[in-house]
């Protein structure tokens, strides 16, 4: 017996067919598949053989998905979104009755605070005009607009602050945007803060201990200074430049604001050559101040006589070469941010130099400052000459902000109260407000 099965096993068609085992075990699986699919047997349901993923969304023989987890318990789901192949419940289950619809909507007049239903009973969609679930607020009369429940919240980047709340010693160099009474909010000649004073108070509000730091100062801030060659006229970037290499080294600020260009375009000094100029100072001062990120504001265009003398036209082939630089010092991994049209008005000027500042943030470029002996974080403090003289400054101040609140809510007010007028009682500001 043993000498016949050794026979058997040494056949060469034997071992021909032993050697592709592989091939036998797939085509012989193959072979039972359809045999069982047309003969029924094996009761095979094709929507299950597919791999998941195989087959596009809704195509034959996908597999079902699971059932989505409830969304609006107030909306019934879509015939489409549910499953494909749901089992059908036995014949003798007993079946819930439906509810007619003009006692569901008798009831949900009755309880209008009643809590949602449970995801496995959801409710008909409600009419247009019905408020929210769990909301206590009413509808306007006579609205076209369903109400909607807004629930605010902190934007990252404007309410907090900029990289671990640093202190920022910032130096605000050359155009008279950062000190000039005309870029200030009330046009006072006695102001001349410009865009420092906002900038400082959102920054000190979001955390930060900021110091102005400069040659000079200028305008009724305590913390009031800047670099500049002249109060009235903007340096060119050579005398700017000039300018800094006297300043920056006793400072070392780490953020510079950086507004030139203006004289160089008014005066028409080499503008096609302008990009090397700046990009003269700009690395000085990154060298001088080893922690410093520098802002370079574009310039606001002249409007005053500049389209007659070309000087519209400087200032445009200025501002995109201040654009194209800034690229590639961030191409270069280099700590270069820049204020789009840091426009004369203090508050535009403010709010396109913080956003520079976000951007600064974003990229990682800002750093604590070198220290330097004498030189506070906190610029109010250093500039506080005396306790009445600053209790002044800040009475003067409080007092502003209370006259401009007032004249806000008494405008408010008059608005509120015309527009109810105009609307006959509703619609508008006003109607949504007396709504609520």
């Amino acid at each position: 017996m043993a000498g016949l099965i050794e026979k058997v096993l040494s056949l060469p068609l034997l071992n021909m067919i032993l050697a592709r085992r592989r091939f036998l075990i797939i085509f012989g699986l193959t072979t039972l598949l359809l045999m069982l699919m047309f003969s029924g047997a094996g009761n095979v349901d094709m929507t299950r053989l597919s791999v998941s993923g195989a087959n596009p969304e809704g195509a034959p023989g996908t597999r079902p998905k699971p059932n989505p987890p409830p969304v609006n318990p107030d909306v019934p789901p879509a015939p489409a979104e549910q499953p494909a192949a749901a089992a059908a419940p036995p014949e003798d289950a007993p079946k819930p009755k439906p509810e007619e619809p003009q006692q569901q909507q008798q009831q949900q007049q009755q309880q209008p605070e009643t809590p949602s239903p449970k995801p496995a009973d959801p409710q008909p969609a409600a009419p247009p005009n019905t408020p929210e679930p769990n909301s206590n607020k009413p509808v306007p009369a006579a609205s076209p607009r369903p109400y909607i429940s807004y629930q605010g919240y902190k934007r990252p980047g404007y309410d907090l602050p900029l990289t671990r709340a640093i202190p920022l010693r910032i130096m605000a160099m050359g155009s008279p945007a950062a000190f000039d009474h005309t870029a200030s909010d009330d046009g006072n000649a006695d102001n001349d803060n410009g865009f420092r004073l906002l900038l400082r108070e959102r920054l000190t509000d979001l955390g930060h201990k900021v110091n102005y730091v400069g040659d000079a100062t200028r305008g009724n801030m305590m913390d009031a200074e800047v670099v500049a060659a002249a109060p009235d006229k903007p340096p060119t970037v050579a005398a700017l430049h000039e300018l800094a290499a006297k300043v920056v080294p006793g400072n070392k600020p780490n953020l510079y604001i950086v507004s030139v260009g203006a004289e160089d375009a008014y005066r028409h000094i080499d503008v096609a050559r302008f990009y090397v100029r700046l990009d003269a100072l700009v690395r000085y001062l990154l060298d001088a101040s080893h922690k410093s990120t520098v802002v370079l504001t574009t310039l606001p265009l002249p409007h005053d006589g500049g389209e007659q003398n070309g000087v519209r036209e400087e200032t445009v082939h200025v501002n995109e070469q201040i654009r194209r630089l800034v690229t590639l010092y961030q191409k270069a991994g280099q700590p270069v941010a820049k204020a789009e049209a840091a426009a004369a008005a203090a508050a535009l000027a403010e709010l396109k130099i913080f956003d520079a500042l976000m951007d600064a943030d974003a990229r990682g470029y800002l750093q604590a400052p070198e220290p330097v002996e004498g030189i506070p974080d906190d610029g109010d403090w250093n500039a506080r000459t005396t306790s009445e003289a600053f209790r002044q400054w800040e009475a003067d101040k409080d007092k502003y902000y209370a006259q401009q609140k007032k004249i806000d809510e008494d405008e408010i007010s008059r608005m509120e109260a015309e527009l109810k007028k105009v609307n006959g009682g509703g619609g508008g500001a006003a109607r949504t407000a007396s709504s609520r």
